[in-house]
């Protein structure tokens, strides 16, 4: 058995991985609900000084002027949604550095009657660094796997009955 000292530090360590992927994690959905909610400036705020976006159509690197890259791509939306999901965390405790996988699945809508809309589905690669105490996007690169649009008119709504039949 160790001694009491080895235990305490072997504990630390294992809190401060918890207390890091946590943290990473709430950067993760930030990401999501920042480009959701068009808050383009707090996207940029969530990137390291030199982080990238690199998209498929694109990139750009540093924080300055990510805001208007992102709202000249996404900005003419009418809603999104971006659902950030099975977060797959590789930190050690202690590192400056980190990688995430996580699920890509959004839709960007670009009418208001919400008819018509892409859904994109895939998985998001995330390099993070921790910057002045703070963990942060290093780079972000989407990999799109698969789509889907619809356009038209909004389906009227099934009659009561048939909503249960198959």
């Amino acid at each position: 058995m160790d001694d009491p000292a080895t235990q305490i530090a072997a504990l630390q360590q294992q809190v401060q991985l918890l207390m890091d992927e946590r943290e990473i994690t709430r950067l993760l959905l930030a990401l999501s609900r920042t480009v959701d909610e068009k808050d383009f400036d707090g996207l940029a705020s969530l990137y390291a000084v030199d982080g990238t976006l690199a998209t498929p159509w694109g990139s750009h690197s540093g924080r300055a002027g990510k805001a208007e890259y992102v709202r000249k791509d996404l900005g003419h939306f009418h809603a999104m949604h971006h659902v950030g999901a099975g977060y797959e965390i590789q930190v050690e405790p202690g590192a400056s550095t980190a990688t995430a996988r996580m699920t890509l699945l959004a839709t960007h809508v670009s009418d208001s009657g919400g008819t018509h809309f892409t859904t994109v589905g895939g998985y998001y690669d995330v390099d993070l660094v921790r910057e002045d105490g703070k963990w942060r996007l290093k780079r972000v690169t989407p990999h799109p796997q698969w789509r889907f649009s619809a356009s038209g008119k909004e389906a009227a709504a099934p009659a009561r009955d048939e909503r249960w039949v198959p």
